[in-house]
């Protein structure tokens, strides 16, 4: 790499000098690359193509000239290469040692900016570049004005989503999901999550538990969740039947939600003195009740439409009713869980969820 760099006086009405990428025949001299060194640029000649599509690459020169003695489809693809390897706009200009139209569409087709004959006289390149330099410089100005905006637009958002989040967090009541009858585990693709798992006991051993999966993701997903744990909390705490939850939740949500969106959910009420489980299921995966050892016993499918969609006439809150004789488990999870994919694409799916599930120990 060779680097001229000479002090000089700037030529009238430049705010600054320019680092200027040259890309040119080392054995034909040109009058141009002269005049810019005196003008006081700092002026790259890489040794070769690489070179120079490594120094773009990382942004360093403010301008790109090209001038090749050589074919014009060579000064085209020099061209190309070099606009492919920059992550911002530079103004490219080419010098043509002809001027023939073709080679100049040529080399403006494939990327260049400008265009220049090598007979440019001294005056005319210094005013070529003062307006490059404008046109940079303005480009600059524009994109530090956007970078602000965008840099007060992420902390308004960062600001909001810590106030939604310790919103959702104190509505979840994460201190009930510490009960020694569940194990849970919700892993969100993002910060906020559409899964949510509520637990909470109703006196005289009854326990209570909700595992939801709303529409979306992200925030929009978690605020469609509140009411529905509002109403879960509420409602557990005076013992009612998940059917009579159900209905309620889907009227609520039916009001406040828009179309198009809705909770898919599974509510559990587990009486451990009488060994039944009370299970409305709505658009969830089918729940799995267990032995001991993993097997199956019984599969409790989704045999209702998920919360938020029906009117309340159309609803149906009825529960089906599981009996337990001999220590079991119940198991319901999301539909991200079969359908997590390999990196092949291939789902997880829930035979290998049954195999995984017997293959592990109870809790």
């Amino acid at each position: 790499m060779m680097v001229f760099s000479e002090p000089a006086e700037l030529f009238s009405g430049a705010a600054r000098s320019l680092r200027i990428l040259a890309v040119a025949d080392p054995a034909a001299p040109s009058a141009c690359i002269d005049c810019l060194v005196e003008d006081g640029h700092d002026l790259v000649l890489p040794v070769d193509a690489a070179e120079a599509t490594g120094l773009c690459a990382t942004g360093w020169p403010d301008l790109i000239l090209i001038e090749l003695r050589g074919s014009a489809a060579a000064t085209a693809e020099t061209v190309q290469r070099l606009r492919a390897g920059l992550h911002r706009w530079i103004p490219l200009v080419v010098i043509t040692p002809n001027g023939r139209d073709d080679d100049v569409a040529r080399a403006l087709d494939a990327g260049a900016d400008y265009w220049l004959p090598d007979s440019t006289s001294a005056c005319l390149l210094r005013a070529k570049i003062r307006a490059m330099q404008r046109a940079a410089d303005d480009l600059g100005r524009r994109e530090a004005e956007q970078l602000r905006h965008l840099r007060e637009l992420r902390e308004r958002q960062t600001t909001e989503q810590e106030l939604a989040l310790a919103l959702i967090d104190g509505i979840v009541q994460r201190e009930l999901l510490r009960d020694s009858a569940v194990t849970w585990r919700v892993l969100p693709s993002a910060r906020f999550s559409g899964d949510v798992v509520a637990v909470a006991r109703g006196g005289e051993g009854m326990l209570y538990a909700m595992i939801a999966d709303a529409t979306g993701h992200g925030l929009a997903a978690s605020i469609s969740v509140l009411p529905a744990l509002q109403i879960f909390y509420g409602m557990a705490r005076k013992r009612f039947t998940v059917g009579a939850i159900a209905e309620e939740m889907n009227r609520r949500l039916k009001a406040l939600l828009p179309m198009g969106h809705y909770l898919a959910a599974a509510i559990l009420r587990v009486d451990a003195a009488g060994r039944t489980v009370g299970v409305w299921n709505g658009g969830l995966p089918t729940g799995l009740l267990l032995d001991a050892d993993g097997g199956i016993l019984q599969e409790i499918v989704s045999s209702h439409v998920p919360l938020g969609i029906l009117a309340d006439g159309d609803f149906d809150a009825t529960e089906e009713i599981l009996r337990w004789s001999t220590t079991s488990e119940l198991v319901f999870f999301s539909d991200g869980v079969v359908e997590a994919s390999s990196p092949g694409g291939e789902a997880f799916g829930i035979e290998r969820l049954r195999r995984a599930l017997a293959a592990s120990r109870p809790g």
